[in-house]
């Protein structure tokens, strides 16, 4: 079976959504001090929480040494849910 094309799929997150979000995660690390400054508890607690929902979407889209991840091609994801069948079958089966 010939698997080369299957992982061929794009990054998750291209340059400038990496950019993007190098700035947006610096606005956010000031957000706490001005919620400090102005006595703002809800606009630290909103930073905070969007650091952490960006800190879970980076993780999902960058791989062991920072490397890219990729989405998955449709033959990739075809074959990988026909194998699941399969398994789950087999364990019908036995």
């Amino acid at each position: 079976m010939n698997l080369v094309g299957l992982y061929n799929g794009d990054v998750v997150l291209d340059a400038t959504a990496k950019v993007q979000i190098k700035h947006r995660r610096a606005e956010l690390r000031a957000e706490p001090t001005e919620a400090e400054q102005r006595n703002d508890s809800h606009l630290a607690a909103e930073a905070q929480e969007e650091m952490d929902t960006i800190a879970q979407h980076l993780a999902s889209a960058i791989g062991l040494g920072g490397r890219d991840r990729k989405v998955s091609s449709d033959a990739e994801r075809a074959r990988s849910a026909v194998t699941k069948r399969i398994k789950q079958a087999s364990q019908y089966s036995a």
